[in-house]
């Protein structure tokens, strides 16, 4: 039975190699039916000869490689998971400032078809939801840097991430389009009363 194919691993992190990843997408190659000594065997043709991972497999004993739940539990131990760090809410805040909706993509079609807002919508929710904020304590701060001319279209009022994404996924292209359109009036016109004020002087 062929299997699919995984990256050989080095077992020194280079080139954003992450362990942990590696082990899992390995264990997912392997066939249900292989036996312990199958799954080791294999195991040790994935290791770059000579390097640290390779290095590592040599020096385990008997014990170690006897069974492949021994082997994962040594693998583990040598390349435990790293647990990604906890960001205090004033980081987190400042993560979804950074990414504040840009009054520019407010109506633009994105690349993929989808209007530029909703794109920025799913983005911002998913890198919330990301840093653990489910409960979406970061919504209101999200609202906070929303351009008026799409705020102004929305509820404001979640509970949820989804309910944010849909709300703002609901508002008809053809009112801000037209609320575009007004700012843009006004604009033109607060232009020609100036230069007209300036003329007159």
């Amino acid at each position: 039975m062929s299997i699919e194919p995984v990256p050989l691993f080095y077992g020194d992190y280079s080139g954003n190699e992450e362990p942990s990843t590696w082990f899992t997408e390995f264990q997912l190659s392997l066939p249900t039916t292989w036996t312990d000594t199958q799954r080791v065997r294999r195991f040790s043709m994935q290791l770059v000869p000579g390097q640290m991972a390779d290095q590592w497999f040599q020096s385990l004993n008997s014990v170690q490689t006897a069974t492949f739940v021994a082997l994962t539990i040594a693998f583990f131990k040598r390349w435990p998971l790293l647990k990604p760090p906890k960001l205090s809410r004033a980081q987190q805040r400042e993560r979804v400032a950074a990414h504040a909706l840009k009054e520019g993509d407010i109506g633009a079609l994105a690349p993929n078809g989808n209007f530029a807002h909703v794109v920025w919508a799913t983005e911002i929710s998913q890198l919330a939801l990301g840093m653990g904020d489910l409960k979406g304590d970061l919504i209101e701060d999200v609202l906070e840097g929303i351009p008026d001319l799409l705020k102004d279209h929305l509820t404001c009022s979640y509970s949820t991430w989804d309910e944010f994404v849909e709300d703002v996924l609901r508002v008809p292209s053809i009112k801000l389009q037209r609320s575009l359109e007004g700012m843009e009036f006004v604009c033109t016109v607060a232009i020609l009363s100036t230069v007209f004020a300036n003329h007159q002087h």
